[in-house]
């Protein structure tokens, strides 16, 4: 589970870690919380609830 992990991180670093999350994705269950969905729009295959 990740809180609005990195925040306050550039493009490049916010798309690996979309690619690393989407790689720990295949094997496990991931959930990321956020105020901003912007930041984890690189997320492929995410499955998105609106809070």
């Amino acid at each position: 589970m990740l809180d609005d992990a990195l925040g306050r991180s550039d493009p490049q670093r916010l798309r690996r870690l979309a690619s690393a999350i989407t790689t720990a994705g295949e094997r496990t269950q991931v959930i990321v919380l956020t105020s901003d969905p912007e930041r984890f729009a690189n997320l492929r295959e995410a499955h998105r609830i609106k809070m």
